[in-house]
């Protein structure tokens, strides 16, 4: 499933949030999803019950 669009190394963010909204964004965009909200939703869900965080900013977010 890795595609070398779909992996992103310079992303800003303030916020585990605002990364997450970007991811969801991306994944829209790049017709991944057709519902970037419930994305968002279940990307944060996930992140609550287990963090997808590795080291040195580097994730792996990801929902079933």
């Amino acid at each position: 499933m890795f595609q070398k669009d779909h992996v992103f190394t310079q992303v800003n963010g303030r916020s585990k949030n605002e990364i997450l909204q970007y991811i969801s964004e991306k994944a829209e965009d790049l017709q991944i999803t057709n519902d970037q909200p419930g994305l968002l939703t279940d990307l944060l869900k996930r992140e609550d019950e287990v963090s997808t965080g590795l080291q040195q900013g580097f994730a792996i977010p990801h929902t079933k």
